[in-house]
């Protein structure tokens, strides 16, 4: 978790975010679910996909 707040210059508001990140890629887990587009696109480069909801994917595709 220190890593990626680390590597992404995080302030203490968005450890919470890398703690979460962290666990999803410790877990395998490399897609999530997401209406909040700015707390998790700085972990696309670990591997994290914004995967839904299809209103957030439309934001993301269409580069809002």
């Amino acid at each position: 978790m220190l890593e990626l707040a680390e590597k992404h210059g995080l302030t203490a508001r968005r450890i919470h975010d890398a703690r979460h990140a962290a666990i999803a890629l410790t877990a395998g887990v490399t897609q999530i679910y997401t209406y909040d587009i700015e707390d998790w696109k700085h972990f696309g480069s670990d591997g994290l996909v914004i995967s839904g909801p299809a209103l957030v994917v439309s934001q993301l595709t269409s580069g809002l």
